[in-house]
């Protein structure tokens, strides 16, 4: 074959993927031209959109609508709970679903008014209980979000989830004994351990916080989160001994020096008073002080001997006054 008809067919090889991909990206352009003519934009026109084309649109939008909302897409997710509620007004998981993007916004009283709403349509629906407990023990409110999950426990001891969350409320709220055997139903009792531990260390609590970890690291020796923790703890025990021997020492140096300084203020005024102490001459004695023995050169004039001195006495003195 020679090199002209080599170069033809490559040339009409390439012409033809050309003319395929212009075919391909008509096509395309015309599907999303059709797409875009029937894509909903408006919450009503998505409800319409969904009568027509789903057999049951409320439950195909929950499902949806949770998925999306584990994975963090709340914006979706809210459309899709939206569209959900105008097919039924009354959907429960819906109207439970916007509660809770409510409550992850930060709109608490909107989150609370929905979750109450719920709470009407369905009062003995256990998820509903276990859902408005969750947000209460969000809220530290915890004899509402104890009552609340106590019921749901009740009415579905299965529920593991409701379970768990009880337990984790009546821990915070200080019945460790009563939380354990929830906890241990729930998650197993190790990680019933190591929940109440952590509850313990955030409080600051690390003596009852290390016997815990201790104990979950005792019944499951591969639990490394309950390892870490528990070295965690002892490192700020052992951290906060060091520095509060320090403390003590300095502080131990500080009341010497301030009782020594006190001791040399005390001097000073007492030497200050008595120097300044009106009246008081040189060879007197002020108020409150006892005067000190006195010679009896002291009271006698210069140069003149004392009286009733004998004759050996005097020559002593008279040496004396010489020298």
């Amino acid at each position: 074959m020679s090199v002209l008809m080599i170069k033809q067919t490559w040339i009409a090889g390439i012409a033809c993927a050309l003319l395929v991909c212009s075919g391909c990206s008509s096509v395309r352009q015309a599907f999303v031209s059709n797409s875009d003519d029937v894509a909903p934009t408006s919450l009503k026109d998505k409800i319409s959109v969904a009568n027509q084309k789903l057999k049951n649109p409320d439950k195909f939008y929950i499902t949806h609508g949770q998925l999306q909302e584990k994975m963090g897409d709340t914006k979706s997710a809210r459309s899709s709970y939206e569209v959900a509620l105008g097919q039924n007004s009354k959907s429960i998981e819906a109207i439970l679903g916007l509660a809770r993007l409510d409550q992850v916004a930060g709109r608490k009283t909107e989150a609370e008014k929905g979750f109450q709403k719920a709470l009407e349509l369905a009062p003995e629906d256990p998820k509903v209980r276990a859902n408005i407990g969750q947000f209460y023990a969000a809220e530290e409110k915890w004899d509402q979000a104890i009552a609340l999950l106590s019921s749901a426990v009740k009415a579905a001891p299965a529920d593991k989830n409701a379970r768990y969350q009880l337990g984790i409320a009546m821990a915070s709220s200080g019945d460790y004994q009563g939380a354990m055997p929830h906890l241990i139903r729930a998650v197993g009792e190790a990680e019933a351990h190591y929940n109440i531990g952590y509850i313990l260390r955030d409080r600051g609590q690390l003596q009852a916080s290390e016997q815990q970890f201790l104990q979950a690291v005792l019944l499951k020796p591969e639990f490394n989160e309950a390892q870490y923790w528990l070295d965690e703890i002892r490192r700020e025990k052992e951290n906060r001994l060091m520095l509060a021997g320090v403390t003590s020492g300095q502080t131990t140096g500080l009341n010497a020096g301030a009782q020594q300084a006190s001791y040399s203020q005390a001097k000073n005024p007492r030497t200050a008073q008595v120097r300044q102490q009106p009246g008081v001459a040189q060879g007197m004695s002020p108020v409150g002080i006892s005067p000190g023995p006195t010679s009896a050169a002291n009271n006698t004039q210069p140069g003149t001997p004392p009286d009733n001195l004998t004759a050996e006495q005097l020559e002593q003195w008279r040496n004396q006054r010489q020298l």
